[in-house]
């Protein structure tokens, strides 16, 4: 008898701090669009919609794809740090980046970059949704909403998102986030899953990756991408979110494609956490699958605040496609305010 009276009292202390939480949670995002939300970005919001205002633009959408030959495909990854419960904590802030919850802001910048420099396709991580019971837990526009939108009308026509995504633990059906994982492209996606980690040892968070594939026009062969943010710190984890994606390529083979995995792996080759034992796991992996990392161990360039490389391209290492160029991105603002906590990766490709 006591023990069930203390597994109630706990479920029911679970519950409680859910709904605390998420209160709180919705008194600070109201709060957040409606009273702190600069009105220099509250004029961007014209682009969806929402108000009408003309003071801030961004370029012109680009010119339709889906017909042209694809001779050069540019792909960027990016952490966007929309990351509800973490962005109103004072000592998670990056003294380098834009102060975390002006979300919009942030976003804003990512996407001016994006178009202005013509990418195809674009992997994004950490544009959670929130919700309580599995009802949304955000007022307004969503980051994610925000998101697609602006990209939908800068010439992003095709994307996929992690916001169906769930579990069905008992605290993630109280309160919890999604995957955070986009995939914006301006070709097609075909055979798109999203499939979440068997484990992780984040509990409010559904980690996992997304899979899709483009076939692009005048092409005969395929770009598979997957796009994938692991645990933080959770060594056991990690390990196990690698050989499950490493199962999943090695489980569906695809004729006449290329691979590649990018994302958010937090795991580095410059032994912060760690005396190398994770990257060196990482790159056997996946060099057994006949990946290997854009950036090796002597050219990494940290990525995110810590100092690390935590985000990664890995390409497959068949000459299918070249590496025409690859890129560290430091997307700033006009005060020279990084957009996250984390650095961009860019990709160009030529066939």
């Amino acid at each position: 008898m006591i023990d069930e009276i203390n597994v109630s009292s706990s479920l029911w202390h679970t519950v409680l701090l859910a709904l605390l939480v998420t209160g709180g949670w919705i008194v600070v995002t109201y709060s957040y669009n409606h009273i702190f939300l600069s009105q220099e970005y509250q004029v961007e919001s014209s682009l969806l919609g929402i108000d009408a205002a003309d003071n801030l633009e961004l370029p012109s959408p680009p010119v339709a794809v889906a017909n042209r030959a694809a001779t050069t495909v540019k792909i960027c990854t990016h952490n966007l740090w929309c990351h509800y419960p973490m962005s109103f904590v004072p000592w998670k802030q990056c003294p380098t980046a834009i102060y975390s919850f002006y979300f919009q802001e942030r976003m804003t910048e990512f996407v001016r970059y994006i178009q202005a420099n013509e990418y195809d396709v674009v992997c994004v991580q950490e544009v959670f949704m929130m919700k309580m019971f599995h009802i949304p837990a955000e007022l307004g526009i969503s980051n994610l909403q925000y998101l697609s939108n602006l990209m939908k009308v800068n010439g992003f026509k095709y994307w996929t998102d992690g916001s169906h995504d769930c579990k069905n633990t008992i605290i993630q059906t109280c309160f919890h986030q999604n995957s955070g994982l986009c995939v914006f492209s301006k070709y097609k996606l075909c055979n798109i899953k999203h499939i979440s980690f068997t484990q992780t040892g984040e509990a409010i968070n559904n980690k996992g990756f997304i899979s899709c594939e483009i076939h692009f026009p005048g092409e005969s062969d395929t770009i598979r991408f997957i796009n994938t943010h692991f645990d933080s710190r959770d060594l056991r984890s990690k390990k196990c979110q690698i050989e499950q994606i490493v199962h999943h390529i090695e489980e569906h083979p695809i004729e006449n494609s290329t691979t590649i995995i990018c994302g958010d792996l937090n795991i580095c080759p410059q032994r912060i956490y760690d005396n190398g034992e994770q990257y060196s796991f990482l790159k056997k992996q996946m060099n057994a699958i006949g990946l290997q990392d854009l950036w090796n161990e002597t050219e990494s360039i940290p990525t995110e605040n810590s100092g690390g490389s935590l985000d990664h391209i890995f390409l497959d290492k068949k000459e299918s496609w070249f590496v025409e160029e690859k890129l560290i991105l430091s997307i700033r603002n006009r005060d020279q305010l990084n957009i996250s906590d984390h650095l961009g990766i860019s990709v160009t490709l030529r066939k």
